[in-house]
């Protein structure tokens, strides 16, 4: 197994405090009581550290994924999603992707790519398995995909063109699309487990 370079061990120690569940990184504002992607499993709350860290310089913050961890010689960037993939949401996850490797690549790592360090990288989209209800429920958006493309899988169609966006950038060694359930059912590659606090950059 390779050993992370110092400036990601050294990110993962000074951030010990921002470890959370599963459970609670994916936590949906606007569904507070949905455990959507409920896990006792464990990763570092990205949008807080990315948040604090603007906070002391006094800048405004930006976007970033919602959680990271590294897993064995990879560091995976975690998006949960429990709503409407429309295209605004696409775009915004697009922001996010970009912003927070450069936050890797230029403060983190002193502007050298994770490619140069042989560091792999990996994002994974996690999207929640709901249909709420009315027009813009997943139910029915999915339906009319269905429909008008004839494809058998309608959350294909909405984020081709994120895993578009991450191959011809080059932002990262593999994509994975999946919903809570596939995330949880291999979730020891993704977060954490409860009994690797010893470790967190080198469990896997």
């Amino acid at each position: 197994m390779k050993i992370m370079p110092p400036e990601l061990e050294a990110w993962a120690q000074r951030n010990q405090n921002q470890i959370k569940s599963i459970t609670d990184l994916s936590k949906d504002d606007s569904h507070p009581q949905d455990d959507w992607c409920s896990s006792k499993c464990t990763a570092y709350n990205f949008d807080s550290i990315i948040n604090k860290y603007c906070q002391r310089r006094h800048k405004e913050s930006f976007c970033s994924v919602d959680a990271i961890s590294i897993i064995g010689d990879v560091v995976n960037f975690i998006e949960f999603k429990n709503c409407v993939l429309n295209k605004k949401e696409i775009t915004n996850i697009k922001r996010k992707i970009a912003e927070s490797t450069r936050y890797f690549e230029k403060i983190v790592m002193d502007s050298c790519f994770f490619s140069i360090r042989d560091i792999k990288t990996r994002f994974i989209l996690v999207y929640g398995n709901n249909a709420y209800n009315g027009s813009d429920s997943y139910q029915n958006i999915n339906q009319n995909i269905v429909n008008y493309a004839g494809r058998s899988n309608p959350i294909e169609c909405k984020v081709k063109t994120v895993e578009d966006y991450c191959q011809i950038l080059k932002y990262f060694d593999d994509v994975k699309i999946l919903s809570s359930n596939e995330f949880i059912s291999d979730i020891s590659k993704y977060a954490y487990s409860i009994y690797d606090t010893d470790d967190l950059t080198t469990s896997a």
